[in-house]
């Protein structure tokens, strides 16, 4: 490539290298968004190629780049500060040799999403965030009434009979004054979750690959786009073990002359798809399915956690090959003891033609 710029980028500045035919051009710190910032950009020919490792400030950047004609490249700096080691690490010293590899194309580069997939994904984190501060203070109140040894006599202190009661709770101060702050709060936080709730599921999608995704168990709407902004095409991976990867549910492996040993799970790349997994497994596996079958089989041996970990490597495969190939899921037929073989297949379909034909068809009913 002719022109290049390798960037470090802060919050208030930038350091930029511009090499052009393999020869330092200028190296320069700039304040963003300032007059000789938009003064330098104006000044580099149009289908630069920009090298930028990845970080909070990078994704506007990168937009931003891909706005005044040039081509963004977001580098992974986990293994590009592997591949710079024994360098001094100065702001000038990263963007040069950022310059200089990214022009020789040995950087390895990350996924960038498309903004649709972008605006999908804030919906879908803001509302898990949202879920947590509810948890969190459902948590508070359960602790409070615990300490003053106060029993909800209804299903749950959170549905309509169980929220009056504790409406007409006296505690002694200042916990009663503590439990009506938590219970003020709670009451926000439940209203923002199910604005959000609903903003999210009113977000356009894919209508096709969101009926493929809600015809496999344990995967309902919320979870289904969640999938969607975490993953956005499933041609990004290869095959199951590239997503399994992706979603950080690969053991770490350590190998040495012929010996291997498997260890915790990596837990490396997107921690709201590994949720979303987790919880649609925990899911899957209280109806009889190839889910149970394997949970049950690993749990026994090694406990529900590993058992649940499992299951969701199978729910994996089974969302890789219905989204790949464009099938609705069908539980598979379950292999006999005489035949030897106990693996089941990780999913068997019908075309999403066909559902498209038969709007009624209910496919989790078509066990075969």
């Amino acid at each position: 490539m002719n022109s290049c710029i390798g960037v470090d980028l802060h919050l208030r500045n930038a350091t930029l290298c511009h090499r052009v035919k393999g020869r330092e051009r200028s190296l320069r710190t700039l304040e963003l968004h300032s007059a000789e910032w938009h003064a330098y950009w104006k000044s580099i020919p149009t289908g630069t190629d920009v090298f930028v490792e990845m970080s909070r400030t990078t994704w506007w950047f990168a937009r931003w780049v891909q706005e005044q004609g040039h081509h963004a490249h977001v580098i992974d700096p986990t293994r590009s500060r592997a591949m710079a080691a024994g360098l001094p690490k100065t702001d000038r010293c990263d963007v040069r040799w950022l310059a200089e590899m990214g022009a020789k194309g040995v950087l390895n580069e990350v996924y960038v999403i498309q903004p649709e997939t972008e605006r999908l994904r804030e919906f879908v984190r803001h509302r898990a965030l949202w879920m947590r501060d509810q948890t969190r203070i459902k948590n508070r109140i359960h602790y409070q009434l615990a300490r003053e040894q106060r029993r909800c006599p209804h299903r749950s202190v959170f549905t309509q009979k169980g929220l009056r009661w504790l409406e007409e709770q006296e505690l002694c101060q200042p916990y009663a004054r503590s439990l009506e702050n938590h219970r003020m709060h709670f009451d926000y936080v439940h209203q923002a979750v199910e604005q959000t709730t609903e903003r999210l599921l009113s977000t356009r999608t894919d209508p096709r690959v969101l009926a493929l995704l809600l015809s496999i168990p344990g995967i309902g709407e919320l979870t289904a786009r969640t999938l969607l902004a975490e993953i956005e095409t499933i041609h990004r991976f290869a095959d199951p073990e590239k997503l399994i990867s992706y979603a950080g549910l690969a053991p770490r492996v350590r190998q040495s002359s012929g010996m291997g040993r498997r260890g915790a799970l990596t837990k490396r790349g997107s921690v709201w798809l590994r949720t979303a997994l987790v919880e649609s497994a925990q899911i899957a596996v209280r109806r009889p399915n190839q889910f149970q079958k394997i949970f049950r089989r690993v749990s026994f041996r090694r406990g529900r956690n590993v058992g649940i970990i499992a299951a969701a490597h199978r729910l994996i495969e089974v969302i890789w090959h219905v989204w790949s190939k464009d099938v609705l899921y069908l539980e598979p037929v379950s292999p006999g003891k005489e035949s030897g073989m106990y693996k089941l297949p990780a999913a068997t379909g019908l075309c999403l033609a066909c559902l498209l034909e038969r709007p009624n068809f209910d496919c989790r009913a078509q066990v075969r």
